[in-house]
């Protein structure tokens, strides 16, 4: 049996279905805190969560494409769990770190926009 290919194929399998869950879940639950960000444009919320969506499905689809280059070789079964671990870990921190900074940038939007905004005075007529 090829454990090579055997743990490619659980690497695939087991990160292209933790991109999709983790994906809906994170527009599903995201969405709270962009609607808290942009209270008085929801429609820039839904389109911001849409956004940040599919760039989570693009970047995390780039990372399992480009991880097939580097092959990890595997001659028993034990090896070829730990290749496939090892692969989905490596995808995992980079992801983790991606999602922390995000979610660091809209908690900046949140906090910078300011609850109440005063009228400027009027300006007076130069004279």
């Amino acid at each position: 049996m090829n454990y090579t290919l055997l743990a490619t194929l659980a690497y695939i399998t087991a990160a292209i279905g933790m991109t999709i869950y983790v994906g809906r879940v994170l527009r599903i639950h995201g969405m709270p805190f962009l609607e808290e960000a942009f209270q008085d444009k929801p429609a820039l919320a839904d389109a911001i969560n849409v956004l940040l969506n599919t760039g989570f499905y693009l970047l995390n689809l780039g990372i399992i494409g480009a991880s097939l280059k580097f092959t990890v070789a595997a001659n028993t079964l034990v090896e070829a769990i730990q290749a496939a671990g090892y692969r989905l870990g490596i995808e995992l921190l980079i992801l983790g770190f991606i999602h922390f900074f995000n979610m660091r940038m809209i908690n900046k939007v949140r906090k910078g926009e300011p609850k109440y905004r005063p009228t400027p005075p009027p300006a007076t007529a130069a004279t």
